[in-house]
């Protein structure tokens, strides 16, 4: 029988064998091990939620992108897909130009209302001084080119602002509706 680490303040019981499943305290409360099954529910536009943390590197957009093209595809967004990657990649590369090297960007995919909703996070924090936030929003927003063009072309919205979580700094969002045209449901 194999033997898992298992963290405890008790030297006996450093080692557990996997046949004696352990259970965890979190915050004074008894965790379920193992958890509950994943959901089994068919990938749909309507249950899209997902997030990726990525390296601030030159080829974080590129990763995002392929990641966003496999996960728009298996939720059956239709032809919203290639404006939604040009997007991704667009915002990806900007996020990365605000984050430093060893921090990550943070990119999440949703659906609500009967839109596509893409947010990206970066860590670099707006500016409270209104010169240089101005100049920073300027920088910011010659590096979007794209994204109004795209947004507009599909009766979308976008904007940045202030992030709280996951690791503060600057929010990037796009917004893409669903319509009969692009999607195939």
């Amino acid at each position: 029988m194999t033997a898992v680490p298992f963290l405890s303040t008790q030297p006996d019981l450093e080692w557990l064998p996997m046949a004696v499943p352990p259970v965890g305290l979190s915050m004074g409360s008894v965790v379920q091990c193992p958890p509950a099954p994943p959901d089994g529910t068919e990938p749909s536009p309507e249950n899209l939620a997902c997030a990726l943390a990525l390296p601030s590197t030159f080829t974080a957009p590129t990763l995002a992108a392929d990641i966003a093209r496999l996960v728009l595809t298996v939720h059956r967004l239709g032809t919203l897909t290639e404006p939604a990657l040009l997007l991704v990649g667009e915002l990806v590369a900007n996020a990365v130009q605000f984050t430093p090297a060893g921090e990550y960007v943070h990119l999440a995919l949703g659906y609500r209302d009967n839109s596509l909703r893409l947010v990206v996070h970066d860590t670099h924090a707006r500016h409270r001084h209104p010169r240089l936030a101005s100049a920073c929003d300027a920088r910011r927003l010659s590096q979007l080119s794209l994204v109004p063009e795209v947004v507009r072309e599909h009766d979308g919205d976008w904007g940045f602002g202030d992030a709280h979580e996951p690791a503060g700094g600057t929010r990037t969002w796009a917004v893409l509706p669903v319509t009969e045209r692009a999607g195939d449901r």
